[in-house]
C-alpha cells in the first residue's frame, strides 16, 4: 500500500497438469444404401501433460480526482498430447478382419500472450466517466506428427497483436440509472507454415462494440434492459489449417479463414427477492459451427472443420428462483430457447425446433457439512446446425466441509451419479453430409484437498489484462 488510496501488487502462479490419460473404444458402422458395408473397431491410448505459468502486477489508486486503474499480464501455456490408434476393420459380407494398423500421433502446442491494461476515470456532471486501452501480444506454435505419415505433418505459428480502446459514462437521474458504452477493437493475425508466412490466411479488422444499460427498481422489485455486442474470436486450435488424423473415416481440421462471430443482443432483466427473470433476443452473424466434408473424395471418409454459417435470430427465457427453508437452499433454473436458422439439409431448411433445459439445485446447509444435489434435464431441439435429437437427464452430488478455522477445506465432486448422462446429437452440414453423434455416459469422483497457508482476507486488487486472449489458447 503506498498510502490510503494507492495498491501496487504482482503475483504469479503456476499449475502442472502431470497426468491426463484417455483411453477407450469406439466403434463405426459404415452403411451404403442403407446396407451395412464393412465395420471398424479403434481402441485408443491418450496420454498428456499440459503446464501453465502466469504473472500478474498492477497499480490501483487515485492520482488527485483521476482513479488510475493498469494491469499487465505475462501468460504461459502449453500442452502436450500422444495418441496411440489400433485399429481393426471388418468385412460385413465375408465376417472377417480385412486390414489392421497402428498409427500414433503427437501434439506439441505453445503459447505465450503479453497483455496490459489502462483504466481511467473521473467524476464528471454527477456521473461517472472512464477510459482506458488495453493491448496483447500472442505467439503461439503448434506442431503435429503422425507415423504412418497418413497426412501431412503440421508446423505452424501464429503471432497476432490486439489493440482496443474504450470510453464509458455512467449517470442516475432520479431512480433511473444508464450507463453508456463503446468499444474499438482492431487485430492484426499473421500465420506462418514451416516459418513461411502466408499472406492469403494472415488479415487485419477492427470491429466497434456499442452498449447501454437501463436500470429501474419499482417498489421491491428491479428492472434492467440492456444493448450489447459480443463477439466470439475463433480459437486458435480452430484457426489452424493442418489435418488430424483421428481414425480411418474421421479427419479433423481448423480453418484460418473463419472470421468472429458478432451477437447484438437485447435483453431485458426483471428481480424480485428470490425469483429473477430474464428475456433475450439475439441477432448472430457469421457463427463457428462444425461442419463435415468428404474427404479426399472418399465418401466412407469425412472432414470435420469449423465453418461460418448463416446469419439467424434467437429469443431465450430465463427464470430463477431461490427461495431458502431452513437449512434447505433450493434453486431451480428455467431456459427456453428458440432459434430461426435456416440451412439446406436433407430434412428441409429450418432448424427452429426450441429446446428446454431445466436445473433444480438442492442445497442442505447441515452443521457437520454442506452437501448440494444437481439433477439437470433437456428436452429434444435446434442449437446452432446442432439437432438434440434425444432428451438428456444428469444428476450431480457435491459434498464440502471445511476445518481448521476454514484454513483446511475438503471437496468431494461425482458427476452423473446414476449414469444417466447420454448424449444424442445431429449435426448438419448441408444437404448431403448428416453426422449422428452418440456419447455415453462418463461418471467421475474428485476429490480435492486446499489448505490456506495465510487465512487473512487477500487486498490483493489486481484484475488481470488479456482475459479473452487466454480464454482462446
Amino acid at each position: 500500500m503506498l498510502g490510503e488510496e494507492s495498491n501496487l501488487g504482482a503475483s504469479f502462479s503456476y499449475n502442472r497438469l502431470a497426468k491426463d490419460k484417455g483411453e477407450g473404444t469406439q466403434t463405426f458402422n459404415i452403411m451404403q444404401n442403407n446396407v451395412q458395408k464393412e465395420s471398424s473397431t479403434v481402441d485408443y491410448l491418450s496420454p498428456g501433460q499440459s503446464t501453465t505459468y502466469s504473472a500478474n502486477a498492477y497499480y490501483v489508486g487515485k492520482i488527485g480526482g483521476l482513479n488510475v486503474d493498469f494491469n499487465t499480464d505475462y501468460y504461459w501455456y502449453g500442452k502436450k498430447q500422444w495418441m496411440d490408434l489400433y485399429e481393426t476393420v471388418l468385412d460385413e459380407y465375408r465376417q472377417t478382419e480385412t486390414e489392421k494398423s497402428d498409427v500414433c500421433s503427437y501434439r506439441n502446442n505453445r503459447n505465450y500472450l503479453l497483455a496490459s491494461k489502462l483504466v481511467l476515470s473521473i467524476p464528471l456532471l454527477n456521473g461517472t466517466f472512464s477510459l482506458g486501452g488495453e493491448y496483447s501480444h500472442v505467439n503461439r506454435r503448434s506442431h503435429y506428427q503422425v507415423e504412418p505419415e497418413v497426412v501431412d505433418n503440421e508446423k505452424e505459428k501464429v503471432k497476432e497483436s490486439m489493440t482496443s480502446a474504450f470510453v464509458d459514462y455512467s449517470h442516475s437521474f432520479g431512480q433511473l440509472t444508464m450507463q453508456a458504452g463503446l468499444r474499438y477493437e482492431y487485430i492484426n493475425f499473421d500465420y506462418y507454415d514451416n516459418d513461411l508466412y502466408i499472406a492469403e490466411q494472415s488479415k487485419t479488422y477492427g470491429n466497434w462494440f456499442p452498449s447501454l444499460a437501463l436500470s429501474l427498481p419499482v417498489g421491491k422489485t428491479q428492472m434492467q434492459l440492456t444493448y450489447a455486442t459480443d463477439i466470439y474470436r475463433p480459437s486458435y486450435n480452430e484457426l489452424r489449417s493442418g489435418v488430424q488424423y483421428d481414425n480411418q473415416y474421421t479427419y479433423e481440421s481448423g480453418n484460418p479463414f473463419l472470421v468472429p462471430s458478432i451477437t447484438h443482443n437485447l435483453t431485458y432483466g426483471l428481480s424480485w427477492e428470490w425469483l429473477n427473470l430474464q428475456l433475450v433476443y439475439s441477432h448472430i452473424s457469421d457463427e463457428v459451427c462444425t461442419m463435415t466434408q468428404t474427404y479426399r473424395g472418399d465418401p466412407m471418409k469425412s472432414l470435420a472443420r469449423p465453418e461460418n454459417i448463416n446469419s439467424y435470430n434467437s429469443f431465450q427465457a430465463g427464470l430463477t428462483l431461490n427461495p431458502t427453508f431452513g437449512i434447505w437452499h433450493p434453486t431451480l433454473e428455467t431456459m427456453l430457447f428458440k432459434q430461426w436458422l435456416k440451412m439446406n439439409t436433407h430434412v428441409g431448411n429450418k432448424l427452429d425446433n426450441p429446446v428446454a433445459v431445466f436445473q433444480l439445485t438442492n442445497a442442505f446447509d447441515f452443521k457437520l457439512l454442506t452437501a448440494s444435489f444437481v439433477m439437470t434435464a433437456q428436452t429434444e431441439g435446434n442449437m446452432g446446425n446442432k439437432c438434440i435429437r434425444q432428451g438428456y437427464f444428469n444428476t450431480d452430488l457435491s459434498l464440502y466441509k471445511s476445518l481448521l478455522k476454514n484454513r483446511l477445506t475438503l471437496t468431494l465432486d461425482v458427476s452423473d451419479v446414476f449414469g444417466t448422462g447420454n448424449q444424442h446429437r445431429t449435426f448438419y452440414s448441408g444437404v448431403q453430409r448428416t453426422m449422428l453423434y452418440d456419447l455415453n455416459s462418463t461418471s467421475t469422483i474428485t476429490f480435492s484437498i486446499r489448505y490456506r497457508f495465510n487465512a487473512t482476507n487477500s487486498k490483493y486488487k489486481g484484475t488481470g489484462a488479456g482475459q479473452s486472449q487466454k480464454n482462446r489458447m
